[in-house]
Order: C-alpha cells, then structure tokens, then sequence
C-alpha cells in the first residue's frame, strides 16, 4: 500500500479516501500495547527486548509457553513455528535471532486457545460506532496452533475458518475490538487479530490497518471471509468505505 507521504498529502490537499488515515496508519506494537493498557482491554503481558538483559527480565516476568515477535511486524513477518518458545534457551535462541536481524523483539505470553479475527469498518458518519464484521474462527491443520507466514502464504489450504460458533463469545469479540479501533484512532477499516484463552477470555494481539483484502475466491484472507458472511458482501464493504471517506471529509469541511 502507499507510504505515509502519500496519505499525508491527500491529507493535506482535503481529498476523500478510503484507508487507513495518518491517525492510525501503521500503528507500533507499543501503541498498540499503550491503547490496550489505558483502555483496559485484554492483552497478552509482554516485554519488549533489546538486549540480554532484557530477555532474561522476560523470563523472570512472564510464564512459559512464550511467543517471540518482530517489535513492530505486518504480514507475519519471521513469524514462524519456532516463534513459540518453551524454555528459557529456547527464549534466548529465538530472541537473539530476532533481535540481531531486526534491533528487538517482542516477547509475549502464549495464549493456548482459540485463534479468531474481527474485520471493523468505520460507520460513515459515525466514527465512534464502528461496524463489526461476523468474527471468524480459525482451525489449525493437525500439528499447528498458530498462524505463522508460511501457513499465510504458502500452505494456507490446510487452515480452515468458519464463523465463531459460540455466539455470546462472538458479541464479547465484536465489542472489544470496536472498543480497540476506536482507542487506537483508526479510521477506514482494519482488522483484529484475538487469542481466546481456555476460561472464553479475549486477548488482543494487533490492529491490521488496510489489511489485505479482494483476493480471488480460492485464496481468500481472513478479511474476504470476514465479508462474505455478511449479505452486502464485498460491493457493501466497499460501498461503506466510499460513503465513510466521503462524510470524514464533509465533517472537515463544515
């Protein structure tokens, strides 16, 4: 997608677009975090590390299983099976590597549940009641328990979604994550990534700001499945994101 300078000067110029905005365009991880944390939403407890020292803080602060990230990723990057660490050397490889190829990371507590999504997409003239899409679920082909970018990109036909089957955890889904886009700013679309703990829990991972979408029917992303259980389907979305540019705008002008 464009880099900020283009946003900024349609910004600039007060022309209507669809997309994320220069409010929340690619959000960090610790902005992410610090919405979460001021707004009380759930979110795994975390360190992030730039050095040994700092790792070894992760392994006296947080439980095991942990989850080692790029400190500020899109796209499942060097997300991968060996992300999940359940030892202290496994931390400490895993974090190194990161870290040495990227200047930190972000260590996490695992979350052993479910894995789901939420697409949210601002409401045209009401910025702060956020439209929710239905919450997919993800199941995992035998073996896995994450999303990692080779299951993304290269062996996404084992990995099954189907629409979170327990309704009241659906509703809890649906508020929290309009609860996030709104705490983090962003306008247009985007979608949530969530763990569900064992006891029905929800954790935020991330916001996707313009999160991949319109992909052929047969590798459809998470964002398309999200759509396509909705009646209006990808002509209503994307009529939802014309007609929330086109008031954003409006409301600049008066």
């Amino acid at each position: 997608h464009p880099g900020i300078e283009v946003i900024l000067t349609l910004e600039k110029h007060g022309v209507p677009f669809t997309g994320a905005t220069s409010k929340c365009y690619e959000p960090t991880r610790k902005e992410m975090k610090d919405a979460c944390t001021k707004h009380g939403i759930a979110t795994p407890n975390f360190v992030f590390a730039k050095t040994e020292k700092d790792v070894e803080k992760a392994i006296k602060m947080l439980k095991f299983p942990l989850f080692v990230k790029h400190h500020n990723s899109y796209a499942s990057v060097d997300i991968s099976r060996a992300s999940k660490v359940m030892s202290p050397a496994g931390l400490r490889r895993q974090a190194k590597k990161i870290i040495s190829k990227h200047g930190a990371a972000l260590i996490e507590e695992y979350i052993d549940g479910l894995e789901c999504t939420v697409l949210i997409a601002e409401t045209p003239g009401k910025p702060k009641e956020p439209t929710t899409y239905t919450p997919v679920q993800y199941e995992f082909p035998e073996g896995e328990s994450f999303k990692h970018s080779d299951m993304k990109f290269v062996d996404y036909g084992g990995l099954k979604t189907f629409p979170v089957p327990d309704k009241k955890l659906a509703k809890q889904l649906r508020e929290e994550c309009a609860k996030f886009f709104i705490a983090m700013n962003a306008e247009s679309f985007a979608r949530c990534d969530i763990r569900v703990d064992k006891d029905g829990t929800p954790y935020i991972l991330e916001i996707n700001m313009n999160c991949g979408v319109y992909f052929e029917p047969e590798a459809y992303g998470s964002a398309d499945f999200c759509i396509d259980l909705n009646p209006e389907g990808h002509v209503g979305f994307t009529q939802k994101l014309v007609d929330a540019a086109f008031a954003r705008h409006k409301s600049k002008i008066l």
